[in-house]
């Protein structure tokens, strides 16, 4: 096991470092203001979520991270996708999805 102890501002760093790579964080909150924890944590509104502790409220949460993943995956396939694109798309992780979502009800 390599698990190691580390203090928030260290941890909140790394993920600095890795989101300025192109990486993606979200937060999901069950019952909590996820997005007054995240915001305070770093995290853009478009990529938080909140959810109820229940087994739907879990089971939602998960889906919209699913459908936004296969949208991210969809954009980041097209041709002349580019890091700056990559690094703005990180900041509304859920947008993507949710844009689909919206169309095929429409």
């Amino acid at each position: 096991n390599a698990s190691m102890r580390m203090k928030q501002k260290a941890v909140l760093q790394r993920v600095e470092e890795k989101k300025k790579l192109g990486w993606t964080f979200v937060i999901l909150g069950a019952d909590i203001d996820s997005y007054a924890t995240g915001g305070s944590l770093g995290y853009a509104r478009g990529s938080t979520r909140s959810h109820a502790a229940t087994a739907a409220g879990y089971a939602s949460a998960w889906s919209d991270v699913s459908h936004a993943m296969s949208a991210q995956r969809f954009r980041r396939s097209a041709r002349g996708y580019t890091d700056a694109k990559r690094l703005a798309a990180s900041k509304s992780y859920f947008s993507a999805a949710e844009s689909a979502k919206k169309s095929k009800h429409a």
